[in-house]
């Protein structure tokens, strides 16, 4: 399958998810009101903290998978990885939802600050919630051997569509039984049971295809070993990065009332649109890196490497800018509430900054995960996290909220971008420790950065809506020129078309 079909699937799909997904909070906040959208925030983090269950378990059985497609790998020995991996995710499932289930009454009356909601609807919410998260978490699994196999195209449709019933379906759903929160929870429990029934199928179908049974059980215990070795690299970091991440979230849930954490979680919602382009392409990228490690062909890894870098810096320069440029007349468009607006503006724009750096960042993991050495990631997951994890606390307590939070995550991730990133490379890339941090990423973001801060210094502020998108169009439009400019992929992609269309005629 070619790469650039599953690039803009992928794209396709995140940016269709995150749209279709951004563009009804406002929606669902007016429906049920701003504390009951604070339960739907608190749902969104315990999400991301169950999924420290994972232990590494679905990105190990996509690199199986992909290294399975690629002939790396016997179809004995990963069908004997595949009822391991499969078991522990739901012996792990069961336990993280259990944990959840039982622990309801405690986050409703001594974790969350209720206003006016109801303890005991807060409490079936939460039920509600272990269940659907649970079911939802075991749904990554099959999309990780779906990833690996590289039948992106086919996930991307699949994601859509279940996007579509989750955000949009909820609204039928409320609108028949009424607004309320168990209402919403209910739907989101069905609508996870079905998305894992049929990925299950799937998954089924993808093994069948690409496994070929022959009994190597020498082969098979030894690769068992080495997976079990990745997957707890793999682990360690993913549960120490998710503290690290999440952790600004599930401080101020305790903290803010749940009106304003469901106002914080608005703008964190805005800003988590740059997220996903982290997540297209690591879902693109590290099974074709992965895949091209294993086949041996160096020279087209680190084309591969460099060209989509590039791509993902214009995108991030010109989303992140603008967001963060930008971020009242942003919010004043998607919410129609001046005064949400100017509170959260300035929360939309620090974590987009930070958001935008972060996936920059992300690169020298793509790198490591393809060579399936873990080691400097680890380190260096652990070693952000014991200096990030204490200081978020701290400006919690201190009361800084929301600007605190968001101006460390973006200062550990400017650090971490600038200061690590050059040594992976150097480890992993002979003679490219520098140059993809100053001529794949600076010389693209920095002009960009500069010709956006000079634009907004001369714009007039605009009212109404016609006003406000033809502001945000302008800046976006620049910032995506001046980007492309500085990209060396974009200007020989350019030149390639000139020579072959225009200079033959010259």
């Amino acid at each position: 399958m070619s790469m650039k079909l599953n690039l803009s699937a992928s794209a396709l799909s995140q940016v269709f998810n995150a749209l279709i997904g951004v563009a009804l909070m406002p929606v669902y906040l007016r429906l049920m009101g701003a504390e009951a959208f604070g339960v739907v925030g608190f749902f969104i983090v315990l999400q991301s903290w169950f999924m420290l269950l994972d232990m590494g378990l679905s990105g190990t059985i996509s690199r199986e998978t992909a290294r399975l497609a690629g002939g790396g790998l016997s179809g004995t020995t990963y069908l004997r990885m595949w009822r391991w991996v499969q078991g522990m995710f739901v012996l792990l499932g069961f336990f993280g939802g259990m944990a959840i289930w039982l622990g309801a009454d405690w986050l409703a009356s001594g974790w969350l600050q209720l206003e006016a909601l109801l303890l005991d609807d807060v409490r079936t919410s939460l039920r509600l919630m272990s269940v659907a998260i649970a079911l939802r978490w075991m749904a990554g699994l099959y999309r990780g051997v779906v990833i690996g196999a590289e039948r992106i195209v086919w996930l991307s449709s699949f994601n859509m569509l279940f996007a579509a019933a989750r955000f949009v379906g909820v609204l039928l759903s409320l609108a028949l039984f009424g607004a309320y929160i168990e209402v919403f929870f209910w739907h989101q429990l069905v609508i996870s049971g079905c998305e894992l029934l049929l990925l299950y199928a799937f998954t089924h179908r993808i093994r069948s295809e690409l496994v070929a049974v022959t009994p190597e059980p020498d082969r098979a215990d030894a690769s068992l070993r080495s997976l079990v070795g990745f997957a707890g690299s793999l682990a360690l970091a993913s549960s120490v990065w998710i503290l690290s991440s999440q952790t600004d979230r599930l401080m101020l849930s305790g903290t803010l009332s749940l009106t304003h954490y469901g106002y914080f979680s608005l703008a964190a919602a805005a800003a988590g649109v740059l997220l996903l382009v982290n997540a297209t392409v690591a879902q693109t990228l590290m099974p074709r890196l992965t895949n091209l490690h294993s086949s041996g062909d160096a020279v087209a890894l680190r084309t591969t490497y460099r060209q989509v870098t590039q791509l993902v810096a214009i995108v991030v320069a010109v989303t992140s800018l603008t967001l963060a440029l930008c971020s009242a007349d942003v919010l004043q468009l998607w919410s129609g509430d001046s005064a949400l607006a100017a509170n959260a503006a300035p929360v939309l724009s620090i974590y987009a900054l930070a958001n935008g750096v972060l996936n920059l960042s992300s690169f020298p993991y793509y790198l490591q995960y393809a060579h399936g050495d873990l080691r400097y990631h680890v380190l260096a997951t652990i070693g952000f996290a014991a200096l990030l994890v204490p200081a978020i606390i701290g400006v919690v307590w201190l009361g800084y909220g929301a600007l605190g939070t968001g101006a460390i995550l973006l200062l550990g991730h400017l650090i971490y971008l600038c200061a690590w990133t050059p040594f992976v490379h150097r480890k992993f890339l002979d003679g490219y420790a520098l140059d993809w941090l100053f001529r794949d990423v600076l010389v693209i973001v920095l002009p960009a950065a500069a010709a956006g801060l000079l634009l907004v210094m001369f714009l007039p502020p605009q009212t109404g809506t016609f006003g406000l998108v033809a502001r945000l169009g302008l800046v976006a439009s620049i910032l995506t020129i001046c980007a492309m400019a500085c990209s060396s992929m974009v200007r020989d992609q350019l030149a390639s078309i000139w020579r072959r269309h225009f200079a033959g005629t010259a």
